[in-house]
């Protein structure tokens, strides 16, 4: 063996070595991203499960949030403060959806817990005082591709989800 063959050999292991490199920092890539996917899932659903948490405790929130769930209820049965309190209790949950409408977009968040919270924000808009405040509000304070992403989307999926009738 010369030393043209040595050269001809060490040039093969070389490239042989920057194509496991290159081979190994592609899973690697790969994991992290997904690493990094699955934490901000996992902190997208702890900041939700955070803003359900706060609403159950609060002892003025949680019979509001229980009138604001019933299909009767109306903008009139509200005062002025209790609908301040209902339309910033509504903006926080959407604008908590629009987050997870932007970390899905960037394949952050799972599309099956995407259609979930989609359907669920679409659902609330089924109950009078929801959609009064959608139509008075939501519009300019959750941004309008989320909005338009809401109104797209197929009632029948949140009446799967609910149980609720889809005829």
């Amino acid at each position: 063996m010369n030393l043209e063959d040595l050269a001809r050999m060490g040039e093969f292991l070389g490239g042989l070595a920057i194509l496991i490199s290159l081979i190994y920092l592609i899973i690697e890539l790969r994991r992290q991203d997904d690493t990094a996917k699955a934490n901000a899932s996992s902190e997208w659903t702890t900041m939700f499960h955070r803003i359900n948490f706060e609403m159950a405790r609060d002892p003025i929130l949680a019979p509001l949030m229980t009138r604001a769930f019933d299909p009767a209820s109306r903008r009139s049965d509200y005062s002025d403060e209790d609908w301040l309190r209902f339309i910033l209790f509504a903006r926080s949950l959407y604008c908590a959806w629009r987050g997870a409408y932007i970390l899905q977009a960037k394949g952050g968040l799972p599309e099956d817990l995407w259609q979930v919270q989609l359907s669920t924000a679409r659902g609330l808009l089924e109950l009078t005082i929801w959609k009064e405040w959608w139509d008075s509000d939501a519009k300019e304070s959750v941004g309008a591709d989320f909005v338009a992403a809401v109104e797209r989307h197929s009632n029948r999926d949140y009446g799967a989800l609910s149980g609720k009738s889809s005829g």
